[in-house]
């Protein structure tokens, strides 16, 4: 029982911080009891009782019912609680409290809140130090209450600093093993593929012919015998072709990790001079927004991300050049809903003939795209009679609006 319990609040942290405000009510409660109370009396421009200091106590408990969920907020209540619990002289049961809170926001808070945290710290402190030297130099009394306090936020600050470096090395230590072990599982996946299931696919695929070349000499086998032997022929040939797709892109996906370190004006440049997009004879890319648009499109996103993004985008373009006729354009926009749309048009050739690709076809680039929260979208588009075929690519705006 007791483990489910402890189970329990480690997966719902909103419990864990009822409980610990429930624990804070009682030390300060407790510290209330034997007097832990106005120990900066002197300094107490208010005057209150102990049902003050309760009130003040019950707040600032509710208040770190918020520490892990919103832990910036919490913070700024809770400063304003010790703030006004000051003014009465102060009490240890409200400090406490309060460096649970300064704790949990350098724990929990995001990158950009905590930078903003120890920038008003420093701030704060600058400030306190000057305003003590300029015009309380002879009061002690105050100069010893900004210390202590100063060594109050410090040790707090220090600790939840620590505790969130650590759990950033942790977190960070623990990615890079995934990605190795999924990198080796992808390399073996994609070496057994090869070597055995495609091997055995291709000599069923020989032996298959040769059965045909046997039957086509005997004139005594019903036509049907025929028709099954070529079904079983270009199920092979469907199955090899779509089985090295997948190897494709599974060299691919490794091909898209070990590069991801250029920057994105580079991997935009490396797309625009690739010959994935260049398409033959007379036949042209037009950009209905321009080159330029490409770049503000993917100024928000995460090099890893316009990698992925440019490498489907040049699939798409060499489907269309590989399967369609004409020119094929091109189109970045921007949806009011944060989302980025770029659309990959071309006219569909009068006599296709089924050519096999050898890319990672669009099954492929949309698997690549889930997994940065992209989506891909490809049909024929009669709408305007010239029978086009549309491929569009839905992104957020940036890493942030996932």
């Amino acid at each position: 029982m007791l483990r489910r319990g402890f189970e329990h609040l480690s997966s719902h942290p909103r419990a864990r911080d009822a409980l610990v405000a429930v624990l804070w009510c009682v030390v300060g409660l407790v510290l209330i009891r034997v007097g832990a109370v106005r120990i900066w009396r002197d300094l107490a421009v208010l005057q209150g009782d102990g049902f003050t200091f309760v009130v003040l106590l019950l707040l600032i408990a509710a208040v770190a019912t918020q520490r892990s969920s919103h832990p910036m907020l919490a913070l700024g209540a809770g400063a304003a609680l010790a703030a006004i619990d000051l003014c009465f002289g102060g009490s240890i049961g409200v400090i406490l409290v309060l460096t649970d809170l300064i704790y949990t926001a350098m724990k929990y808070g995001s990158d950009r809140a905590v930078r903003l945290l120890l920038a008003m710290l420093i701030a704060c402190g600058v400030g306190v130090a000057a305003l003590l030297f300029i015009w309380h130099r002879e009061d002690l009394e105050l100069q010893v209450l900004a210390v202590q306090w100063a060594v109050i936020i410090l040790i707090a600050a220090v600790w939840g600093w620590n505790v969130r470096s650590e759990r950033l090395r942790t977190r960070a230590s623990m990615r890079a093993e995934h990605a190795q072990s999924t990198r080796r599982l992808r390399q073996r996946i994609a070496h057994d593929l090869h070597d055995r299931i495609a091997n055995q696919i291709a000599v069923a695929g020989l032996h298959i012919e040769a059965a045909k070349l046997q039957v086509a000499r005997d004139e005594r086998l019903p036509a049907e015998a025929h028709r099954s032997l070529e079904r079983a022929a270009q199920g092979t040939r469907q199955a090899d072709e779509q089985l090295r797709r997948m190897i494709t892109l599974l060299h691919t996906v490794e091909d898209l990790e070990e590069h991801s370190e250029a920057s994105v004006d580079a991997l935009i440049a490396e797309f625009l001079a690739s010959p994935g997009i260049q398409l033959p004879g007379a036949r042209r890319l037009l950009w209905l927004d321009g080159e330029p648009s490409l770049y503000v499109a993917l100024r928000n996103q995460s090099p890893a991300r316009a990698h992925v993004i440019l490498r489907v985008l040049q699939e798409l373009i060499a489907n269309a050049a590989k399967h369609g006729q004409g020119d094929v354009t091109l189109r970045i926009g921007d949806e009011p809903a944060g989302l980025l749309t770029f659309e990959v048009t071309n006219e569909i050739a009068a006599q296709y003939g089924g050519a096999s690709g050898n890319g990672i076809g669009i099954t492929g680039c949309a698997v690549l795209l889930e997994g940065i929260g992209a989506t891909l979208e490809s049909c024929r588009s009669d709408t305007d009679g010239s029978g086009c075929w549309r491929a569009t690519i839905t992104v957020p705006r940036s890493e942030g609006d996932e």
